[in-house]
């Protein structure tokens, strides 16, 4: 007897679970499908790329002039005013420099009152010449030759002051350059890189070695964003962007894009333009250097009814296997499908925008809370379902 209960409960638990698995395969309803709802919501098309955080103004302070550091008086993250020293280079040729241009310069004018007084000298022998050929006294010849003197005079005593001139001007240059051993802060602002210490050798021979980055106000900063050229078109100057740093995962940091310059930057055959994104930071939570993730918001529909893109991708006859590269037959306006008593009903749509997840839909028998398609049931596909990215757009609950 006892057998004979064991072999019936077998039975009835196996009939049981042929019934369900066949209701199941069958597509009993929405059993055999994963649907979600029509919803109504906002859609923003947006446009993606990475950028820089830098500040707006940024100065690279050099050395005009070559020598060693003797001194540096400022340091990263120091705040400085325009003038302040920031450095100091040794001086000791610069100030024999100005002390061998000073002693030229008396010789230079020395020189010119000699010649001055040999000028002054021969223009009263010319004179002294003209009265006695006047009176008979001397000849034409004596007078040509005394005219000729005064003549050279005037032209040594015009020589010896060019040569003043020329030896103010050394002066006036090697004294510009004993000033330039003091390197100052040409604006106002923070010190964000140093890049000397004392004794090194600064070189400036072709170009201006770089000794202190300062940036002149870190609460107004931008983002140099790299944006694609298929992209390019869809932003313009003035609209808003929104971007995050790795630094603060979950906060979002707002901006306005400032300028989109024409300029391309082509980098293993890919084009981008940079984009600037004008950003007020107030908290100095962003620091020069930074890797900015930036949004650009393209276009938005409010309040409208969508579905999730993987609705539009369902396709209840799919291809075989090994025809994966073959056109599906989706010619002609997009569709849903709606679960209709185990059968998949095609609904004709017009789509509007799209943000990746979820895109807008409108047309004849579309109605909000409405159930659609995402793809077949676990059983009913005879393995795992994929997941719908929709889902996990939900906000946190908490």
């Amino acid at each position: 007897m006892k057998t004979l209960g064991l072999l019936a409960a077998v039975v009835v638990i196996g009939a049981g679970s042929y019934f369900g698995y066949s209701r199941l395969a069958r597509g009993d309803g929405a059993s055999a499908f994963m649907t979600r709802e029509i919803d109504r919501g906002d859609v923003v098309q947006t446009v993606s790329a990475t950028g820089t955080i830098e500040p707006v103004t940024k100065v690279i302070v050099g050395s005009e002039v070559s020598g060693k550091i003797h001194r540096w008086y400022t340091d990263f993250n120091a705040v400085v005013k325009e003038g302040d020293l920031l450095a100091e280079l040794e001086t000791d040729r610069f100030v024999t420099a100005v002390q061998q241009a000073e002693a030229d310069l008396a010789l230079a004018r020395a020189r010119e009152a000699e010649a001055l007084v040999r000028h002054k000298d021969a223009a009263r022998e010319r004179a002294r010449i003209e009265k006695l050929a006047e009176a008979q006294n001397a000849s034409e010849n004596e007078l040509l030759v005394a005219i000729a003197a005064e003549e050279a005079a005037r032209a040594v005593w015009q020589g010896a002051q060019a040569s003043v001139k020329s030896a103010e001007a050394i002066l006036g240059a090697v004294q510009v350059d004993l000033a330039r051993t003091k390197i100052r802060s040409p604006i106002d602002g923070v010190v964000i890189s140093r890049t000397i210490d004392v004794g090194q050798t600064v070189a400036a021979s072709l170009q201006a070695p770089e000794l202190f980055i300062i940036a002149n106000d870190l609460k107004h900063m931008q983002v140099n964003a790299n944006v694609a050229e298929s992209d390019i078109g869809l932003i313009q100057e003035g609209g808003p962007a929104i971007f995050t740093v790795d630094a603060y995962p979950k906060r979002t940091f707002t901006g306005k894009i400032s300028q989109i310059r024409y300029n391309a930057t082509i980098v293993d055959g890919v084009v981008t333009y940079v984009t600037l994104i004008e950003v007020f930071n107030d908290d100095l939570a962003l620091r020069p250097g930074m890797t900015a993730n930036v949004t650009f918001e393209v276009a938005k529909a409010a309040g409208v009814l969508r579905v999730p893109n993987a609705a539009l991708r369902f396709d209840p006859n799919p291809p075989a296997p090994g025809t994966a590269g073959m056109v599906r037959g989706r010619i002609g306006k997009p569709r849903v499908y709606i679960p209709d008593q185990g059968e998949a009903k095609p609904l004709e749509v017009e789509t509007g925008l799209s943000d990746g997840v979820f895109t807008e839909v409108r047309g004849e028998g579309i109605k909000e809370g409405m159930l659609v398609i995402t793809d077949r049931a676990m059983a009913a596909r005879g393995g795992s379902a994929r997941p719908d990215p929709s889902r996990s757009m939900r906000p946190p609950r908490g």
